[in-house]
């Protein structure tokens, strides 16, 4: 039977998520076979072999696969050198989880806590399946990676030594502190001869004396109003910046100064981050716009509110980036024009972390589904570490002069390469060799050109394959529910497991143009069909598998009678 390979973003993807301190995980494409997939797996040798909705197949080549066993339609696993079929015996006989072995592929690929099998198609590349689909991966070289397994926030190289906040606690030079709590995810911040490791808990002590820590206490009077209903998160959190040799503080409560050993108040806005832009502290709020600082007084920019501004960078010449919770925002701040980048620019994801420019005017921008390179006159250009979530306010630079970024597993960094598109001016070549110049511009003018409109065709069509594929993993975890209950599902059960309201649940539905309800009819007449034609039974057993009175099974078999045949 034929199936389609599903291409995702395949220009310019560079993965740097990977399974091991050695190789790099380049997601290349998504196989949809169209049915939910239970297991992938190699039984020794180079057969490659599934487990689905239709049953135990092999690979075949050619983009088909050959069924064996139209019953096994639960996970295999390997249990030494005996397959053992992964169903609700395994936990009874073993004690176990048959998927331990392959923990790794959660939150270093897909930032989920579903669980995964593999199969090698050969030495580098592999694919994997997390219960409802198949992702195929290559194997490339990596570059650096730190604190894996770890959803790190705020960072920074001392003395070549890192410092990191993290959910898993303070790193400091391959050792975490024992003291303070667990929880800090406010930045790292270098003041003179001292550290400072903001978040719920504002710690300092001397560099390269962290056993000379003290916890600064915060006051109560600069905590949120409803102190004693907000969550101990949301209302003990504290960051800030280093500026003019002063660390500056801020909060959901407001921002200031902490000097001579006290928390001084400067405003009571609700600031996410502050960055210093060309001598001046940009203030990035909750819903309430952006400021700027310039020591003495605020003043508040152009830009829309109830949006959240997460981080920002300022080009020598030309327009703002903004990192936000709507997408990539672009500012022209001489000409007010405003410009919102999200999913349908190619971008893979609406809500974006942090952005660092590079030696070639480009900028490395995080996401919550990865990271893309930008550049302002081209447009998109990269993409990389695909599905990884990254974390917003995170980011810095490595030891070597890389761009690293924080996220839900650890620290990802790369080293920028020259761009593919060459933005070199040819100015000088008029000047220098004439008309023998101006043959050189007019054919790498019309060479951009191209490579623009070509560049501009992939994101469109890179674009439509991830609606596309949004569409088809939306589809495909709906009838992996309906055959996991498929004698007690209901659509108010399936929107329970989505974790919607049943309106907002059909509202999806009718985005994606699926009718819920008759999908979990089709399933269970289908299966209902299968098992009195493979086992025999009647049907008023078949009825009772499907959670049908055999009158009803009766009823549906013959208003889909023809259907029936037709499949």
């Amino acid at each position: 039977m034929m199936f389609r390979i599903s291409f995702l973003l395949v220009f310019g993807i560079v993965g740097f998520c990977h399974i091991s301190a050695q190789v790099d995980t380049v997601l290349k494409r998504v196989w949809n076979v169209g049915y939910p997939v239970s297991s992938v797996f190699n039984q020794g040798g180079d057969e490659l072999f599934i487990t689905g909705a239709r049953g135990f197949e092999v690979y075949a080549g050619e983009g088909e696969f050959q069924i064996l066993d139209a019953r096994q339609s639960s996970p295999l696993f390997w249990k030494g050198d005996t397959l053992v079929s992964g169903s609700g015996e395994w936990y009874k006989f073993f004690n176990e989880s048959p998927y331990e072995d392959f923990q790794h592929w959660r939150h270093h690929i897909f930032s989920s806590t579903q669980t995964f099998t593999e199969g090698w198609l050969d030495s580098n590349q592999l694919l994997v399946c997390d219960g409802a689909r198949l992702y195929e991966f290559e194997l490339v070289p990596t570059d650096s990676r730190w604190l894996h397994d770890c959803s790190v926030r705020g960072f920074q190289w001392v003395d070549d030594v890192l410092i990191a906040n993290s959910y898993s606690g303070v790193w400091v030079d391959s050792v975490w502190l024992a003291n303070p709590p667990k929880f800090n995810d406010g930045a790292i911040l270098q003041l003179q001869d001292t550290i400072f490791s903001m978040g719920q808990y504002v710690v300092k002590w001397p560099v390269g004396q962290p056993e000379d820590r003290v916890i600064l206490q915060y006051p109560q009077k600069l905590m949120m109003p409803d102190y004693t209903t907000a969550s101990p998160l949301a209302r003990a959190r504290k960051d800030g910046v280093v500026w003019h040799d002063e660390l500056y503080w801020y909060s959901f409560t407001g921002f200031g100064v902490y000097r001579s050993g006290e928390f001084k108040a400067y405003s009571d806005l609700n600031v996410l981050h502050v960055v210093e832009v060309e001598n001046e502290l940009i203030l990035l709020t909750r819903g309430q716009g952006v400021h700027r600082f310039n020591g003495e007084s605020f003043e508040k920019l152009d830009l829309p509110e109830g949006v959240n501004y997460f981080d920002v960078a300022k080009p020598a010449s030309g327009p703002w980036l903004f990192a936000t919770d709507h997408g990539l925002c672009i500012w022209r701040e001489n000409g007010r024009r405003i410009e919102f980048l999200g999913m349908e620019d190619g971008l893979p994801s609406s809500i974006v972390c942090s952005i660092l420019p590079d030696e070639w005017g480009t900028y490395w921008v995080s996401t919550f589904a990865g990271v893309v390179r930008y550049d302002l006159a081209n447009g998109l250009l990269e993409h990389h570490a695909p599905l990884v979530e990254f974390n917003r306010f995170s980011k810095g630079t490595g030891p070597n002069g890389e761009l690293a970024f924080g996220s839900t597993d650890g620290i990802h960094a790369f080293q920028p390469k020259p761009p593919s598109i060459a933005m070199a001016s040819p100015a000088g070549l008029v000047w220098w060799v004439g008309f023998g110049a101006f043959l050189v511009i007019a054919m790498s003018s019309l060479w951009l050109l191209q490579s623009r409109r070509k560049l501009n065709r992939q994101v469109q069509h890179s674009t439509l394959r991830v609606a596309e594929l949004e569409r088809e993993a939306f589809q495909a975890r709906i009838r992996e529910l309906i055959y996991e209950d498929i004698d007690g599902i209901s659509v108010n059960g399936i929107a329970e497991k989505f974790e919607m309201s049943r309106r907002t649940f059909y509202r999806k539905c009718t985005e994606y143009d699926l009718r819920p309800g008759v999908v979990i009819r089709e399933i269970r007449i289908q299966t209902a069909l299968k098992a009195m034609e493979r086992d025999g039974i009647s049907m008023a057993e078949a009825a009772k598998r499907v959670g049908y009175s055999p009158n009803h099974l009766r009823r549906l078999l013959d208003e889909e009678k023809p259907s029936v045949q037709e499949t």
